[in-house]
């Protein structure tokens, strides 16, 4: 990592690590004078000092999602050189299969001509079968029993396939891959740092036991993906927003307001005016808070809960 007295001598830009180092100790100055102010009441310094911090906390989550990128530099060779064997493992069974498919295509054929001529002949049967009942109905003539006319060709064939496809369904389906929250205003570094991150959880979770060792290894080796935005979290205070039975602050002369007649209300004065707009103003923040977080703990869950229904991989069953 380059000293800044380098990077103004040779003109290199800072790394994303060093912007995220710089502008954490910036939040957490930040922070602490929104402390300070609260513990004064100013409130125009609260109410300056907030809008800063939520400015950059944003620009430390973006910062955080980039130097996360710049971590992975290392381990992406690797992950280059795994890539690339992969791929020719794929390209050697997918040349492999185009004759294995020819030759399962060539036996469906010769089983398919096969069941057409029983089916003709065991409609023959049944016609037989069908012509002697009816004319037993109509003109009672009466017979020695009949042999029981088998299953037909086509049933026993659905039934015979069902059982065989049974014990090797589990290798036929597609794998789900990990689902990541996206939202719009993701930077792309943020959006791969999501995918790197739900890749990362899904592999050290064990989720699918027949995942290649290679990429087990390789995913050990490198670690959990951590994007954590902020050494330090804003303390919560009273007048946060909220889910729950807990009351907003009311504006002044709410009260007066809800119990008596508008008549017999004073006018309120300059300063009540301004602490009821700065009140407004503060739910109205904390109410669009509180909405973008529901809606994003929402996806999150919905995306869990398609992860969870696709299931694992179905094992194979023994023959």
């Amino acid at each position: 990592m380059a000293s800044k007295e380098v990077q103004d001598a040779t003109g290199e830009a800072p790394s994303a690590a060093e912007q995220l180092a710089e502008k954490r100790a910036t939040l957490d100055a930040a922070l602490a004078q929104l402390d300070a102010a609260e513990l004064a009441m100013d409130t125009h310094r609260v109410i300056a000092l907030e809008h800063e911090v939520a400015v950059l906390t944003r620009h430390v989550e973006r910062l955080a999602a980039s130097a996360a990128v710049e971590r992975t530099a290392e381990a992406k060779v690797e992950a280059a050189d795994l890539a690339a064997a992969l791929r020719e493992k794929y390209a050697d069974a997918l040349a492999k299969l185009m004759p294995d498919i020819e030759q399962a295509r060539l036996a469906i054929r010769a089983v398919t001509d096969s069941v057409r001529k029983c089916s003709r002949t065991w409609n023959a049967a049944m016609r037989a079968e069908y012509d002697l009942k009816l004319l037993h109905m109509r003109f009672r003539v009466e017979g020695a029993p009949l042999d029981v006319l088998p299953l037909s060709p086509v049933a026993a064939l659905q039934m015979f396939f069902a059982e065989e496809i049974d014990r090797f369904d589990g290798e036929s389906r597609t794998a789900a891959l990990p689902v990541a929250l996206v939202i719009a205003s993701d930077t792309p570094d943020q959006v791969a740092v999501k995918e790197m991150a739900a890749a990362a959880d899904f592999v050290l979770s064990g989720a699918d036991p027949k995942l290649s060792k290679d990429v087990l290894a390789l995913c050990a080796r490198a670690g959990p993906v951590s994007v954590a935005a902020s050494t330090r979290v804003l303390p919560p205070r009273d007048d946060d927003a909220f889910i729950g039975p807990k009351p907003m602050p009311l504006p002044a002369g709410a009260v007066q307001s809800a119990v008596g007649p508008l008549a017999m209300n004073e006018p309120l004065t300059e300063r009540e005016q301004q602490a009821n707009e700065e009140i407004r103003r503060r739910n109205a923040r904390k109410q669009a808070a509180v909405g973008r977080e529901v809606a994003d703990a929402a996806k999150a869950e919905i995306a869990r809960r398609e992860l969870l229904q696709q299931g694992p991989l179905k094992p194979l069953k023994g023959r």
